[in-house]
């Protein structure tokens, strides 16, 4: 897969689809789904009036416009199905449709030119991937008659330039047009000035001095139009005809370590999918062996008849390039996987890479079997359960025992960070032992009875009574000179034992400088 810098310097060809009924058909899609027979509008409130932003064919067909309120419609047909627009509803669905795109190209984007509510578009830059599909035509037929399947109003036009694909989509003849390389102007001279993607307000200005065609504006001298009607009417000329070049904001990014196959007959089973991830590890592996790589995190991308993407991700805590390793984590993922539709196109690629180093383990050349069993183990349960369910700790010199304690993830790095110079940790010294298990937020425990110096003989935690059988005591640990909001508090913690053996780590809170006793806590368990 090429680069973006490699795409930009070939000549692109742009794919742009137009979905003029979009929020509607979601919305009938979801609500009522198989009913054509309803005439119905979405509206939307804009200045404290419920305009119509979307209307199905046969609303239009009865004569109603879209942007006129709500009320001059059903004057003129009081039967028509009236709902709101979701905004959010639709965001989400574009997107999913955003994703499925991604089975033709690498590049796709969201249509954000357009400010109208109710339709949208999407943006494909397909160069150098038509061949996949028998050509220009073959990719242009297959994304439309299944987007057709799916249920969606389509229009589609591929050209040199977004602005030219975008015009002809939108305000040409034809649901779907191919414009020969270099023939952008001739095709778009005929279309209203709108077709530019102008403000209503520009278009209006400019019919006014007799301009209403793109043909027509081409001819006009630069500096007068731009100094009457402000530099954007040029811009988006040149940009339609190819002169400036516009550049398209990627929301759906892939990565260039990337292997597809394309499938004449979709796949259900989760063995064939297995087989086809195989065969493109291989591939990737290829690829990346070329520029010294290594595999971190792979992402395999299931594209489906039914217009949805799903997305399986493995990931390793070292650099491999070992096969058989990633093909268990990936058959971990996909023992048991169902595929509720078929799956036509299958992507893998090395979302997250890093230089590979030939390790030699020992002068016999022999790795560790230790270490590879740690690592493979690691990254099984990391993939099984999640990155973060999965930890390692250490400890750190702090003097506050909640920040003595690190954790972090165990696929980050196999290697447990070390102190510069050990903690003394004597058995002999009873005070300097910690308990095995602390508590991340110390609770609270009310003391019943105080002995003499005001050591324990009984608390209650957890609406429970403890009799304390031994108690010793305290040592003192007071917070970090910088720490400026707990500088004046300190603790007395204890270690006490209860009538059945079991062990508590417990300190008494107060001020320094009055020797003010706030609360006591319990801080951890012993064995």
């Amino acid at each position: 897969m090429r680069t973006k810098e490699e795409q930009n310097k070939k000549n692109r060809r742009i794919l742009y689809l137009w979905f003029p009924y979009f929020s509607i058909e979601r919305f009938r899609k979801l609500k009522l789904k198989g009913v054509d027979h309803i005439a119905m509008v979405l509206v939307h409130i804009e200045i404290g009036r419920r305009m119509i932003v979307s209307a199905c064919p046969l609303a239009i067909q009865l004569g109603i416009v879209v942007g006129h309120s709500l009320s001059d419609a059903l004057a003129m047909y009081s039967n028509l199905s009236v709902f709101e627009v979701d905004l959010l509803a639709d965001k989400i669905e574009l997107k999913v449709l955003m994703d499925w795109c991604g089975r033709y190209t690498p590049f796709v984007a969201v249509d954000n030119t357009c400010e109208r509510i109710g339709d949208s578009g999407i943006w494909l830059d397909i160069t150098g991937c038509d061949h996949l599909f028998n050509g220009e035509e073959g990719l242009l037929h297959d994304i439309t008659s299944r987007l057709l399947e799916f249920g969606w109003t389509v229009r589609g036009t591929i050209s040199d330039t977004p602005g030219s694909a975008w015009a002809i989509a939108r305000y040409g003849k034809f649901s779907s047009q191919i414009v020969p390389k270099g023939m952008q102007q001739a095709t778009i001279a005929q279309l209203p000035l709108a077709a530019l993607r102008l403000s209503t307000v520009l278009v209006e200005d400019l019919s006014k001095v007799g301009l209403r065609k793109i043909g027509e504006l081409i001819s006009v001298p630069r500096a007068p139009l731009r100094t009457r009607f402000g530099p954007n009417v040029r811009r988006r000329l040149d940009q339609a005809l190819g002169l400036e070049r516009e550049p398209i904001s990627l929301q759906l990014h892939h990565y260039p370590y990337l292997s597809r196959f394309i499938l004449s007959d979709p796949v259900f089973t989760s063995e064939a999918v297995m087989q086809l991830v195989k065969r493109l590890l291989f591939q990737v592996i290829e690829i990346l062996s070329a520029k010294s790589l290594g595999i971190r995190q792979l992402s395999l991308n299931l594209y489906k008849v039914d217009g949805k993407r799903q997305v399986l991700v493995v990931g390793t805590s070292h650099v491999s390039r070992n096969t058989e390793i990633l093909l268990k984590l990936f058959f971990e993922k996909l023992n048991g996987f169902i595929l509720d539709a078929g799956v036509d196109v299958v992507t893998l690629e090395a979302t997250k890479t890093d230089i590979f180093d030939h390790n030699q383990a020992s002068l016999d050349n022999k790795i560790s079997p230790l270490n590879l069993k740690l690592s493979e183990l690691i990254d099984r349960l990391v993939n099984r359960f999640g990155m973060n369910a999965v930890i390692l700790k250490s400890i750190e010199e702090r003097y506050n025992p909640e920040r003595s304690e690190v954790v972090f993830s165990a696929a980050s790095s196999l290697e447990i960070p070390k102190l510069d110079m050990n903690i003394p940790r004597p058995l002999d010294n009873f005070l300097t032992v910690r308990p095995l298990r602390l508590i991340k937020h110390p609770e609270r425990i009310n003391p019943i009875v105080l002995c003499k110096y005001g050591k324990l003989k009984c608390f209650s935690w957890r609406n429970k009574d403890i009799q304390i059988r031994r108690i010793n005591g305290p040592e003192r640990i007071g917070p970090e000179w910088w720490d400026i909001e707990s500088y004046h508090t300190t603790r007395d913690y204890f270690r006490v034992e209860d009538i059945q053996g079991r062990r508590y780590w417990l300190f008494k809170e107060f001020i320094k400088k009055n020797n003010h006793s706030l609360n006591w806590y319990l801080h951890g368990f012993f064995a």
